[in-house]
């Protein structure tokens, strides 16, 4: 059994808060050790609610909170049933290969509940206003992830524990379902979209072979990985250094987190606007590319030059939550450049978003050691230097007349810059 899991931390944190009278405790010690060779999980099970959030139960209230939902309700009720089997035999018998086997079974059905309602917003959104579309989706899904989920778990879990608050997420998770089902009216989600006679393997398939096939997927799907790869990489290395280097207690670490995160929700759906209007490219390179650029160095150096002023780097940290969301009109922009193809596209985008939980680790992984936390800040800063540059190359179909700007519903002057047309539909009329 892996060292950081063992039968008696399971039975801790299954009781923690609830029956614990563990010290809130404020040092920098408690933030767990973060080695350049192996990234361990962020949070330790008898750490939980001595940082606050619960991170680790936050999947469970995804699913089905953070979005309304398209049509993927019966994989959803599958997941609900995985999501039993880890409540009434995995955790209580303490059983490491039936958690692993559960909680993976459920990790499958999370992202075609979700990216399948993304995939449904692109099939169906006028595609003038596709990109407040995805705002608002955006919008759900980080209200729900890193915000709704620790705000449920911080709450309950000092009051009833982790394992009953993870009962009580079930239950949110099937009012989330109730309302996929009975109030998204819309069947277009139901069927394939027209023209569409591939089988499921080879759309599969095609998920990743249209990373080449369409080179400019492929950019955005690149673009994508840059976009989070800094957030995730902060999660390992920040809370140490705003705690040992800049002098701020973990507790205003987790507010400074807090504000970041609840900045993004709503500058995800105000980005979202913003790309209707100014161009969804023009949005991402300058918004998004540029304003990463700097918000990240700000994050470091604007702490670092003034010490534990706790109003100026929430500033910062607020700007930098807000300025991840300029990538938004990310989601609007690949599929219209695969009009025939907009699940592939799409799939291929979440591929890069999952990749990048991998990079920032990563990049933390390989050069703190040798670079200290100033030299990944530059590393991370250049990276959205070249998303910047990267996201010029994603423009729309630009010849008018030919099959594929036909079939893009491009028009002759928004291809340039990414800008969404006045009126018309988007290329294709329902998700794979």
């Amino acid at each position: 059994m892996a060292e950081w899991l063992r039968p008696t931390d399971i039975r801790e944190s299954m009781t923690a808060g609830a029956n614990s009278s563990s010290p809130k405790t404020e040092h920098a010690a408690d933030v767990p050790h973060v080695s350049t060779r192996r990234i361990r999980p962020p949070v330790l099970p008898r750490h939980h609610h001595h940082l606050g959030a619960a991170r680790s139960y936050d999947p469970y209230l995804l699913r089905r909170q953070s979005v309304v939902d398209d049509q993927q309700i019966e994989v959803g009720q599958r997941g609900e049933r995985v999501q039993l089997l880890f409540l009434t035999a995995a955790i209580p018998l303490t059983s490491y290969p039936l958690m692993m086997l559960a909680y993976g079974l459920r990790g499958l059905g999370y992202p075609l509940f979700a990216y399948g309602f993304l995939v449904w917003i692109a099939g169906v959104a006028p595609r003038a206003r596709l990109g407040t579309a995805m705002g608002w989706f955006w919008f759900a899904f980080t209200g729900g992830l890193p915000t709704l989920g620790s705000l449920v778990a911080g709450g309950l879990i000092p009051h009833i524990g982790a394992y009953a608050t993870l009962w009580a997420a079930l239950v949110l998770v099937a009012a989330g379902g109730l309302i996929a089902l009975l109030l998204v009216g819309d069947d277009r989600g139901v069927r394939r979209a027209h023209g569409e006679r591939e089988g499921p393997v080879a759309t599969l398939l095609g998920s990743i072979t249209i990373l080449w096939r369409n080179p400019r997927v492929g950019v955005g799907s690149v673009v994508r990985v840059i976009n989070t790869a800094s957030q995730f990489g902060f999660f390992v290395i920040l809370p140490i250094h705003f705690t040992r280097t800049v002098g701020f207690s973990l507790t205003q670490w987790l507010h400074l987190l807090s504000a970041m995160f609840a900045t993004n929700v709503f500058a995800n759906l105000l980005f979202g606007v913003v790309g209707d209007r100014f161009g969804w490219r023009r949005t991402i390179a300058w918004f998004g590319g540029a304003g990463c650029a700097l918000s990240t160095l700000l994050l470091f150096y604007v702490p670092d030059a003034v010490g534990a002023n706790f109003p100026l780097a929430l500033l910062v940290a607020a700007f930098y939550g807000a300025t991840l969301a300029g990538y938004v009109p990310l989601s609007a922009l690949v599929p219209t450049l695969e009009p025939k193809h907009q699940g592939q596209a799409l799939a291929a985008l979440n591929l890069g978003a999952g990749a990048s939980t991998f990079v920032g680790p990563a990049v933390v992984a390989v050069f703190v050691g040798p670079l200290g936390v100033e030299g990944v800040v530059w590393i991370f800063a250049g990276m959205y230097v070249l998303s910047c540059l990267l996201a010029h190359f994603l423009k729309l179909p630009a010849a008018p007349g030919t099959a594929e700007a036909d079939g893009a519903g491009a028009r002759h002057g928004d291809a340039p810059d990414g800008t969404a047309p006045t009126t018309g539909p988007a290329g294709v009329r329902g998700p794979h």
